[in-house]
């Protein structure tokens, strides 16, 4: 009966079912409404639940995905094409500066990442050309930042609502 749920529903909508069992069992064993050993035990003992999307996009798809946000805005084309080529999530490229760029090694430095890591990517060929194609700031400057303030908020809503009205499959 549980493979039968897992195809129908989420995951965590699983997980809130659960809870919401393990609730009510609570709630009548507390007000003696039930004696035993709750029907759910077997049920929810070492359930656990793995959320992770696990999704990349085709070649075609990446390719359609970055050819719209280069019509609307060349900042977001760059750091989608950054993060298509080397897998850095959002926050590793906003926080990316001058001095963690190495063209000539083709390495990129990754300082502070969310696991609190330090580690280097691989530029590709696609990410060497991009970068040969900026101009090149100062060493401690931020590569993707927004004008004077020198911060990156990142591509906002009006940069990808356009995107969004892509045909995909």
């Amino acid at each position: 009966m549980e493979t039968v749920f897992c195809c129908l529903l989420r995951l965590t909508t699983i997980g809130y079912v659960k809870s919401i069992t393990r609730q009510v069992n609570h709630f009548a064993a507390d007000r003696g409404l039930f004696t035993g050993e709750p029907p759910t035990t077997k049920f929810l003992r070492n359930q656990k639940i793995d959320n992770k999307r696990l999704r990349y996009l085709e070649p075609e798809e990446a390719d359609r995905l970055l050819a719209e946000l280069r019509k609307h805005t060349e900042q977001s084309y760059r750091m989608a094409l950054l993060s298509l080529n080397s897998g850095m999530r959002f926050g590793e490229i906003a926080a990316l500066r001058w001095q963690h760029v190495n063209a000539g090694r083709r390495k990129i430095i990754i300082v502070d990442p969310k696991n609190g890591q330090s580690r280097s990517v691989f530029m590709t060929e696609a990410v060497v050309s991009m970068f040969s194609e900026m101009p090149r700031g100062r060493q401690d400057e931020i590569i993707f930042s927004e004008g004077r303030t020198g911060q990156n908020n990142g591509p906002t809503k009006r940069h990808l609502r356009p995107c969004c009205r892509c045909p995909w499959t």
